[in-house]
């Protein structure tokens, strides 16, 4: 991977938005990026690291804090990064999730974080940052943690690899090269193998809770024998087996004898129960012949009342017959009465209609009087005359609204001039008054930028105190958090000392206890486990204090688990130690700065008085600093406002005299429009005058005129709708009166026909009666009950038949039940019982030995299963754990699959290494791997050492100098990189950046670490050096520029 061009918006210390264009180093592959203590030459790889991970290079930069503080909130921090890759253009693009103005309203708004990957050959764009990140992972092959120990080494990252203690160096290693895999295959066949053992384990306990399953009579000498087997620990399956099938075979035969008896029984079961059944239905016959005797003595008992309702019969059917002609009748005499009363009706309602005529005869002379007609007359004339003066307010009211219109517009206008006169006096005193701020604010521009020159190098000290008090305050906590994790170790150790000495007691006293242990599970007449013997004469006693397993096991997890303590704080401890000794690093580093920038020495800032003291006269100094930067921002708070101040002032004075030129000529313009505005309202005035002449002066407002229109309009439609009503209403009642006279005639002509018909009808009725040979009274009786004729018909032919039935039913019941008697059924059904009670007794005998068959078949089906699956997981369990044993430790070299993969990497790892660092040393150095021979399955196995070919010995890599550790350190990042980018077909390494670490080189090793580095770009890689050597800057050609002051950082690429 090659970088071509980094894009960085407010990012870091750059405000704006700062472009690095690689393509400019052109054929120079090796280039310094120098610049000031915190311009921003980390942050470059910060921007490279975050554009590709989501990440800055350091562990110690979060995210949330790579945002410039001075960038405006217009503009959003973002990052984009285009490289080469095996001949392919990538640009990545990334925003993280930050703050930004609303684009409505007013204040701030989250705004989420954004990643998108543009992929060469017009491919669509991958997005979304989990998307994007797990791409460049799979592109480049290298995880962040990868990515930052090979490729982009920042300060004090890369020499972990070289110092860190084993356990640390491991877990470094696993991340890059990913030996996860050989950690996961150890844990899984460990598992595998304890799962396959407590398979084993659990199917010899299912294979005696099956056996325990075998069913068998208390007195049958095979299932004593089985029980007994059962009891011992070592069970001797195979005679089991035999002594089981023995059984099955002997319960076959007793079910095959059962089952003989069993059909004997149920024959004569079933002629019992055809026995019964006959009796059964003899005894009902009987019972039937009682059923129909008494019934039919029950119909003969009815005789009477049939008799009477055959006579009823007969007068109803008479009645029947007389019914039509009665209803005929009634139905003239109906007709008559009704026409009568119709006839009388009609004759009152013409006396009334009379009456109402007379009425009506007057109104209608009234309204066809001359008087009537005139008045109507004179009301369609004035209608009309007050139509035409509607017609002439209408055209009034728009005239009005032109003059309202127009004089409006006058005094508007009338207005608008005096605003413009107004505004020019209030232009002129402006102008006069900005004139005299012009002159008191001239100065202030020169000023201020003095001021901010001074302000800028104040600030850049005052950010380094603020530094170095941090960081000496960290170092006071760090030296506080070494003495307190010493004083934990110390207390751990103590212990864990105790802890393991009771394991080990405790473990004495279970030992020597065993034999008694032994002997109090001794019974008298049973043999001794150990010797056999059945007698125990002296049987051993407890020598002290016994102790049992489970109390040797919790003294043992309660020592592991102190010695893990102890582990981890010693490893706390040592961590702390190395942190406090980077801090007084860095605290050194910003006291050399410091005596610059102060002009000092540093045995001034210092002077041995104790790190307490050294923070308070930092924070001093500081604090004296600071004041003298609040008094000059305040100076230029103030220049900035009067500078700010004559700017408008400036502004303004063009735009006032624009505005006298523009409010002169609209002076002029407005008197123009006052007098066109008078002269258009006095012609509307005239010309209404003449319009309204000749209108009534009480009719000229168009409310009262509309009011009299509407008066005159209701009385004219009043008195037209009056007579047509009148007239209307006499000629329909004259036509009533006529049509009415004509109906009563014609009712009574009919009346006297219907009377004529009714007479016949009342003589049809009354010879009906006398056929028939019943009187009225007794028609009236029956006639109700003529509906019911059919019931009462169905009902005595239903009796007849019943009587009939009965009869020749009891005859037929008589001659089928000769010299029958009444059974005894209880007899027969307690011969049946008792054979039932039998055959359950026998069955039950043999449900329980087929289902003690069937389950002891099953058992053993089950059981010689289990065998062959046990025999199976013996063989895999044997193999498998071997394998288990030796991938996890259990070999000869002591050591976990693992770990030796990871021994094998770091050998590969230092020859590589060892090209560059022998060189860098004039063949003095070489590291090697540690020849310990401390249990490899724990953490060691990976500890380096450093052979000095002068004294011809080992020793450990820690005792190098800082220069020496800078070379060995570069060699084994380099060295790194090789062996990652051989192992991993397809990763291209040729990009390496280093942050710092080349002052503490003397010049011999400095020329060899530049040759070494000359080698790298020689052969195609691109490298890049933070470093502020000044020998670096006259002997490296291409270099990156970083500058920066209080409005943020920029860069410049300078190629000599």
């Amino acid at each position: 991977m090659k970088p071509i061009k980094l894009t960085m918006s407010a990012f870091g210390p750059y405000q704006e938005t700062e472009v690095i264009d690689f393509r400019e180093l052109k054929e120079h592959h090796l280039f310094l990026i120098t610049g000031p203590t915190g311009a921003g030459k980390t942050s470059i790889f910060d921007g490279i690291c975050y554009a590709l991970y989501g990440e800055t290079s350091g562990t110690d930069r979060p995210e949330k804090s790579i945002r410039c503080q001075s960038a405006s909130s217009e503009v959003l921090t973002e990052v984009e990064f285009t490289f080469q890759l095996k001949g392919k253009e990538y640009t990545v693009h990334r925003r993280p999730k930050q703050e930004r103005r609303k684009k409505s309203g007013e204040g701030m708004t989250e705004a989420p974080g954004e990643a998108t990957l543009h992929l060469p050959k017009e491919e669509r764009p991958i997005t979304g940052i989990t998307d994007v990140t797990g791409k460049i992972t799979s592109l480049l092959g290298l995880e962040l943690s990868q990515f930052r120990q090979i490729m982009m080494i920042p300060q004090g990252e890369f020499r972990k690899l070289l110092v860190a203690p084993s356990n640390e160096r491991t877990e470094i290693l696993k991340r890059i090269f990913k030996t996860h895999l050989y950690s996961d295959l150890q844990r899984k066949f460990k598992e595998k193998s304890r799962d396959l053992e407590k398979k084993m384990e659990q199917k010899v306990l299912q294979r005696k809770n099956e056996l325990l399953k075998l069913a068998y009579d208390p007195g049958a000498s095979w299932g004593e024998e089985v029980h007994q087997e059962l009891q011992k620990d070592d069970l001797n399956i195979d005679r089991i087996i035999v002594l089981v099938s023995t059984s099955l075979q002997a319960d076959t035969e007793t079910l095959i004898n059962f089952q003989k008896i069993k059909e004997e029984e149920e024959q004569k079961q079933r002629k019992l129960y055809e026995e019964r059944q006959k009796a059964v239905d003899n005894n009902q016959k009987l019972k039937d012949l009682e059923v129909l005797e008494k019934e039919l003595k029950q119909l003969e008992e009815q005789k009477e009342t049939i008799k009477k309702k055959e006579e009823d019969l007969e007068k109803i059917q008479k009645a029947e017959k007389v019914e039509p002609k009665r209803r005929y009748y009634l139905e003239r005499n109906k007709g008559v009465e009704k026409k009568q009363k119709g006839i009388i009706e009609e004759k009152e309602a013409l006396e009334t209609l009379k009456k109402e005529l007379e009425t009506l005869e007057q109104e209608k002379k009234e309204v066809t009087s001359e008087f009537y007609t005139k008045d109507l007359e004179n009301l369609k004339k004035e209608a009309s005359k007050l139509e035409e003066y509607q017609t002439v307010l209408k055209e009034v009211k728009g005239i009005n609204g032109e003059y309202k219109e127009a004089d409006k517009r006058q005094k508007k206008a009338l207005e608008e001039l005096r605003a413009i006169k107004d505004q020019l006096e209030k232009y002129k005193k402006d102008m006069e008054a900005n004139q005299k701020v012009m002159e008191k604010y001239k100065g202030a521009e020169k000023e201020l930028y003095e001021k901010e020159r001074e302000r800028s190098a104040l600030k850049q000290l005052i950010t380094l105190l603020q530094k170095t008090e941090k960081s000496m305050i960290n170092l006071s906590k760090l030296e506080e958090d070494v003495k307190t994790k010493a004083s934990a170790f110390e207390k751990l150790e103590e212990l864990w000392e105790k802890a393991n000495h009771n394991w080990n007691e405790k473990r004495r006293r279970y030992h020597l206890n065993q034999a008694a242990y032994l002997a109090k599970k001794l019974e008298l007449g049973k043999p001794c486990p150990v010797c056999g013997s059945e007698d125990h004469p002296v049987p051993a006693e407890f020598s002290e204090k016994a102790c049992s397993i489970e109390e040797v096991d919790q003294a043992e997890a309660i020592a592991n688990d102190r010695a893990v303590a102890k582990n981890n704080a010693q490893m706390a401890l040592e961590t702390a130690k190395t942190r406090k000794i980077s801090e007084e690093e860095v605290v050194e580093s910003y006291y050399v700065e410091l005596t610059k920038m102060l002009e000092t020495d540093r045995d001034i800032l210092s002077d041995d008085v104790g790190l307490s003291k050294e923070i308070t006269v930092i924070s001093q100094i500081k604090e004296e600093q600071e004041r003298e930067e609040e008094f000059l921002n305040q100076a230029i708070k103030q220049l900035k406002k009067d500078h700010k101040t004559y700017e408008e002032a400036e502004k303004k004075k063009e735009d006032l005299h624009k505005e006298l030129t523009a409010l002169t000529e609209q002076e002029e313009k407005a008197k123009e429009k006052v007098q066109n505005e008078e002269n258009i309202v006095n012609q509307l005035e005239t010309r209404r005058e003449t319009m309204l002449k000749n209108i009534p002066q009480e009719l000229r407002e168009e409310e009262a005129l509309t009011n009299r229109e509407e008066q005159v309009a209701s009385v004219l439609k009043e008195k037209e709708t009056r007579k047509d009503k009148i007239l209307e209403n006499y000629q329909k009642k004259h036509d009533e009166k006529t049509t009415m006279t004509a109906s009563i005639n014609t009712g009574e002509k009919t009346l006297k026909d219907l009377r004529e018909h009714l007479d016949y009808e009342k003589k049809l009725y009354e010879k009906a009666l006398n056929e028939q040979h019943i009187t009225e009274e007794e028609y009236l009786n029956y006639e109700m009950e003529i509906p019911q004729k059919k019931g009462i018909e169905k009902e005595l032919k239903d009796y007849h038949d019943a009587l009939g039935n009965k009869k020749a039913a009891i005859v037929q019941q008589k001659s089928g039940i000769k010299d029958f008697e009444m059974a005894k059924i209880e007899v027969l059904d307690q011969r049946i019982e008792d054979s039932k009670e039998a055959l359950r007794k026998l069955q039950d005998e043999m449900d329980i030995i087929k289902q003690r068959k069937l389950s002891n078949k099953t058992v053993i089906d089950n059981v010689e299963k289990l065998n062959k699956d046990m025999e199976k997981e013996e063989k895999a369990f044997k193999t498998l754990g071997h394998i288990s044993d030796v991938i996890s430790g259990n070999n000869e070299m002591k050591m976990p699959f693992e770990r030796f993969i990871l021994r094998s990497y770091l050998r590969d790892v230092l020859t590589a290494a060892n090209l560059r660092f022998t060189s860098m040393t004039n063949g003095r150095y070489r590291l090697k791997l540690a020849d310990s021979v401390e249990d490899r399955r724990t953490s060691g196995g990976l500890d380096l050492e450093v052979f000095d070919r002068y004294t011809g010995l080992p020793r450990s890599v820690k005792t190098l100098s800082g220069g020496e550790s800078f070379k060995a350190s570069l060699s084994m990042a380099l060295g790194l990189a090789e062996v990652v980018q051989s192992h991993a077909g397809g990763i291209m390494l040729d990009t390496v950046f280093i942050d710092e670490g080349f002052g503490t080189l003397d010049q011999e090793s400095l020329d060899s670490a530049i040759n070494c580095l000359i080698d790298l770009q020689d052969a195609g890689r691109l490298v890049g050096i933070i470093s502020h050597v000044e020998e670096l800057k006259e002997r490296i050609q291409a270099q990156l520029l970083v500058q920066g002051d209080e409005s943020g950082s920029w860069t410049k690429f300078r190629v000599n």
